[in-house]
């Protein structure tokens, strides 16, 4: 099954730059969501909306704490905090499980607006910061959709590991026996 979301087609920033957002530039994920909440709040909401913190992920520089994560079939939503001007920002994107090794290789969607949804469903109000121009957005104009197919096979992270490491055994089982003659 594909997964969608929504992303700001046009974004009007602080004094008056007109951003498109084109498949260029929505994959660099400028575009953050910003609170004046702590992390501790917005964590207890991601937390009361089924995510959970990661066990294993790829440093950010800047990240607070772990990345959270919530699974749905086959894809995951994985969210990140960092501090910004006192504030909370929320960057993240919706990938292929990390159950999965295509995790690794498939491609992702910006999480914007599950960010947004999340904030403006419990606290009200946010801000949209764009990271390269160091800028707030005035305006969000229309909302375009991107999509990602899902990935042609899907092999399981777990299972290949069992299998390497059947095949690491037996073949040290082979060497050492080997050495035994």
């Amino acid at each position: 099954m594909p997964v969608s979301v929504r992303y700001p087609q046009d974004v009007e920033l602080e004094g008056g730059i007109i951003m498109p957002t084109t498949n260029d530039t929505w994959m660099q994920r400028n575009l953050v969501i910003e609170t004046d909440r702590s992390e501790k709040e917005v964590r207890s909401i991601l937390s009361k909306e089924g995510f959970e913190e990661t066990s294993i992920e790829y440093p950010k520089p800047g990240r607070l704490g772990r990345g959270m994560v919530k699974k749905f079939k086959d894809w995951q939503i994985h969210l990140r905090l960092f501090r910004h001007d006192g504030n909370i920002q929320m960057d993240g994107e919706v990938e292929v499980s990390n159950e999965y090794c295509e995790h690794l290789t498939h491609g992702w969607l910006p999480a914007f607006d599950i960010c947004a949804d999340i904030i403006r469903r419990y606290f009200g109000g946010f801000w949209v910061y764009h990271k390269e121009y160091r800028l707030y957005a005035a305006s969000l104009g229309r909302e375009r959709v991107l999509s990602l197919g899902e990935p042609e096979s899907k092999t399981s992270a777990i299972g290949l590991v069992a299998g390497v490491g059947l095949v690491a055994i037996g073949v040290g089982l082979l060497l050492a026996s080997s050495k035994k003659d």
